[in-house]
């Protein structure tokens, strides 16, 4: 086992022996594959005065999050990952990890699973990685309706997305779900991964402006997109709702693309 140093009063002169202490923790956690064990180490190398900045701290705290997101402890790990995502260096991978935690915490157990969005965005979470920054909640779209807002931006060659997550492997029959678009017609691809992490593509839907359009896809209209031996869809792991527009239009700026009845089955 690799002793790490004290760093409880680190200075500036510790930077060297911090990086090394935090390589050696990674070291174990890959040697070992003992989550546990690795936040011990990574816990090691952050000074009781948590008020402190130094310039490895984020990545640090980036790597306790993910060795505590290993070990099963979702609420320690997201106190980790929020702190260390408010670093640009460790931003982008703080923010996909605590988006994967999400994904986790709001995991579908059973099939078949459906939301009106009454009361929230169901276990529909937006990707991390999505360029466009917007807010995905429920609004008023008539009288008495309600609908699920992904608020998203047409930028040339990005993509937006929003997945769902099950818990365990399911066995997925079909899609289903209403959608409309605000600004000017939307261009989306819903995507299943499967448990080996094959994806599989459903035709591309166009949503309009104008009326609701009725989305009905059954398992048979999934293709695979990475043509592996043995590629199946008996198990599925997530879906994912990608929104192309950026890809295929010349339509350009913010749009919002409106939800309801969502039904997994």
């Amino acid at each position: 086992m690799i002793l790490l140093f004290s760093l409880a009063i680190a200075g500036p002169a510790d930077d060297v022996r911090t990086w090394e202490g935090l390589y050696d923790a990674r070291l174990v956690e890959a040697a070992d594959g003992n989550a546990v064990l690795a936040l011990q180490y990574y816990q090691e190398l952050l000074p009781e005065d948590m008020s402190r900045k130094y310039a490895l701290r984020p990545e640090i705290l980036y790597w306790l999050g993910r060795a505590r997101f290993m070990a099963g402890d979702l609420d320690g790990a997201v106190v980790a990952l929020r702190e260390a995502a408010a670093s640009v260096e460790e931003k982008k991978k703080a923010e996909a990890l605590l988006a994967h935690i999400e994904l986790t915490r709001k995991g579908v157990t059973t099939l078949p699973v459906r939301w009106n969005f009454e009361e929230g965005p169901g276990s529909l979470v937006r990707g991390a990685d999505a360029p466009a920054v917007g807010r995905l909640d429920v609004r008023s779209v008539g009288e008495n309706e309600h609908a699920l807002a992904w608020d998203t931006v047409a930028r040339a060659q990005e993509i937006d997305r929003l997945s769902l997550s099950f818990s365990g492997d399911q066995e997925v029959r079909e899609i289903y779900f209403r959608a409309r678009a605000s600004s000017f017609p939307a261009e989306i691809q819903v995507l299943l991964h499967s448990a080996d992490g094959t994806r599989f593509s459903a035709p591309l839907s166009i949503i309009p402006t104008e009326d609701w359009v009725d989305i009905r896809l059954p398992i048979v209209f999934f293709r695979t997109l990475d043509p592996l031996p043995g590629a199946s869809l008996t198990a599925v792991r997530r879906v994912e709702i990608q929104d192309i527009t950026g890809y295929l239009s010349s339509d350009r700026g913010e749009n919002t693309i409106f939800l309801d009845d969502f039904l997994v089955q």
